[in-house]
C-alpha cells in the first residue's frame, strides 16, 4: 500500500513538472496575466508548512530561484506569500 502511495506521488511531481516545463502559450490581448502570479505564489502558498520554528516555503522558494536561469541568487516568501527571488 506504501509503495503504490509513494509511486502516485512521484507521478503527479512529474507530471507538475512536465506542465511547468511546457512552452508558454502566446498570451491574447486584453488577458489578465494572473498565470504567472499563481505558480509564484505556490511555492510559498502550497509549501508554507511550519514545523519546530522552522518553515519549509522560504526554503523551496530559494530552490526555485537557484533553479531559474538569469543568475538568481535565491529567494523568500514575501508577506503576502509571493516568492521574491534575488538578483
Amino acid at each position: 500500500m506504501l509503495m503504490k502511495l509513494l509511486a502516485a506521488v512521484v507521478v503527479v511531481c512529474i507530471l507538475i513538472e512536465a506542465n511547468n516545463g511546457a512552452p508558454v502559450e502566446e498570451i491574447e490581448e486584453g488577458v489578465h496575466t494572473a498565470q504567472v502570479i499563481r505558480t509564484k505564489r505556490a511555492t510559498c502558498d502550497l509549501l508554507s508548512v511550519q514545523a519546530f520554528g522552522a518553515s519549509v516555503g522560504h526554503s523551496a522558494c530559494a530552490a526555485h530561484c537557484l533553479a531559474m536561469r538569469g543568475g538568481r541568487k535565491g529567494g523568500y516568501c514575501s508577506s503576502k506569500g509571493v516568492c521574491i527571488c534575488r538578483f
